[in-house]
């Protein structure tokens, strides 16, 4: 498997991760820019990326064959989302991504705009993309991906890119009350490839 190309919206552009991205996204801020050729908000990265990025970093740097299956960098290509004051032409917005498939052909995708840029419909047309991309991969045959009960943009996004609602999830009872916030139960949402 080689590097995955970027994926290309009307308005983002995502770049798959790779082990030497990982790493300068956690430890040098001025190469990370450099190799991204974008503009790295001081807010970056969103908070549930910074839980898992040094995992990510970690499992690339074993196995660079699996890039396309951890993460992937949100940028902002259109000017209206790029406050006009940064001068630059692409800014780093969120993550997205996904576990390697399991034997069953099952991942999980995740993803996380920073607060900055939340409510413009930047996740959901990362999400659409995203999605695509996993159920053209041959090997998947379920996408999950989970969210609380009480986080109704988060569930929009899923039902924008065709996710059911499976039901509780099973990972509940060990749901972190940082990451619940009060929200209620957490829930499990599935999509399956048309072919």
């Amino acid at each position: 498997m080689t590097l995955p190309p970027p994926i290309h919206t009307s308005r983002l552009t995502l770049i798959p991760a790779t082990a030497p991205l990982a790493s300068a996204s956690i430890t040098d801020r001025r190469l990370f820019s450099t190799l991204l050729n974008a503009h790295i908000p001081d807010q970056w990265p969103p908070e549930t990326l910074a839980d898992v990025e040094p995992l990510f970093a970690q499992k690339l740097a074993e196995n660079p064959l699996l890039a396309g299956w951890w993460g992937w960098y949100i940028l902002a290509t259109d000017p209206t989302l790029i406050p006009a004051h940064l001068n630059a032409s692409q800014a780093l917005v969120g993550s997205i991504g996904c576990t390697p498939p399991d034997p069953d052909g099952t991942t999980f995708m995740g993803y996380s705009v920073l607060p900055a840029f939340e409510h413009r419909g930047i996740a959901t047309e990362a999400a659409v993309a995203m999605t695509a991309w996993i159920l053209a991969q041959p090997a998947i045959r379920t996408i999950h991906a989970e969210t609380f009960e009480q986080h109704h943009a988060s569930r929009r996004i899923l039902d924008r890119c065709g996710f059911a609602l499976s039901g509780p999830s099973p990972n509940d009872a060990t749901a972190a009350e940082s990451d619940r916030q009060g929200r209620g139960t957490l829930l499990r949402y599935a999509k399956t490839p048309s072919r």
